[in-house]
């Protein structure tokens, strides 16, 4: 699974935003405003990977337990799934 082509995260002051443009745009239009854990979920995503893939790198990241990198991986790919942003 990966984001649809045309999303492109931007920093926008001291907030990471995901706009979608393009094929990305026609399914969702609009700005989704990330925190750091959700803009480094959505980074992951822009490449080909699986949920295990990120939850593991989320776990190198943060000092958060496996249940917890679990509900937010999941909690963010189920918005991102939502707008239509996310291929499979």
């Amino acid at each position: 699974m990966k984001l649809k082509n045309g999303t492109v995260l931007t920093e926008s002051g001291d907030k990471t935003v995901l706009v979608a443009t393009g094929e990305a745009g026609k399914a969702f239009s609009g700005m989704i405003k990330l925190n750091s854990s959700a803009a480094f979920i959505a980074e992951k995503l822009k490449n080909d990977t699986d949920e295990d893939k990120i939850i593991a790198a989320l776990l190198e990241k943060y000092d958060v337990t496996p249940e917890h990198a679990a509900e937010s991986v999941m909690a963010v790919i189920a918005k991102l799934e939502g707008v239509g942003l996310i291929e499979r």
